[in-house]
């Protein structure tokens, strides 16, 4: 199990800070925008 949440979180990691920003063209504030919004949905 454990390794399993440290995999997902490496590959959320990833999306926010290579694949959007480097990839896609996204604005630091997009992945902000991800970011806080994970955060809501974990406290939930």
């Amino acid at each position: 199990m454990k390794n399993e949440v440290l995999s997902f979180y490496r590959m959320v990691w990833d999306f926010l800070t290579v694949y959007l920003p480097k990839q896609r063209g996204a604005s630091p504030n997009t992945a902000k925008s991800y970011k806080e919004a994970l955060n809501i949905l974990l406290i939930m």
